[in-house]
């Protein structure tokens, strides 16, 4: 993802970066996931992940694989599916998605000032 950095403090502009890096990356990982799982035979991945969560008693509020907080909440649970299947799986690569995962929360419910500050933590996050 190249982008060109914004020179204000412009709104529009940095929601527009942020959704476009988080979108970008959604559909990445959507699409690797959905490929690794179909060559599997599991083409119904993403309802046995929410049926299984489900069952464990835990919240499941995702409705599409391509909602990048549920590759990146699934891809830190250790029981998961998906763990074994991202490649370079260390724990800073579960820290940084942690991390990304939960800024992501806060720009959603708007806990977070689109500022070139909260596109820089974000971007380092991404990058990471």
């Amino acid at each position: 993802m190249n982008y060109t950095l914004p020179v204000d403090d412009n709104d529009v502009t940095i929601l527009g970066i942020m959704a476009s890096m988080e979108i970008s990356a959604a559909n990445e990982f959507s699409d690797f996931l959905n490929n690794q799982f179909i060559s599997s035979g599991k083409p119904d991945w993403f309802e046995d992940i929410r049926h299984l969560r489900k069952s464990q008693g835990a919240p499941f509020n995702y409705n599409s694989p391509k909602d990048l907080r549920f590759v990146l909440n699934e891809a830190t649970q250790h029981d998961s599916q998906i763990w074994h299947l991202i490649p370079n799986m260390n724990q800073m690569w579960v820290n940084a998605a942690d991390n990304l995962r939960k800024k992501l929360n806060q720009l959603h419910h708007q806990q977070l000032k689109p500022d070139l500050h909260t596109l820089l933590q974000v971007s380092s996050l991404f990058q990471q």
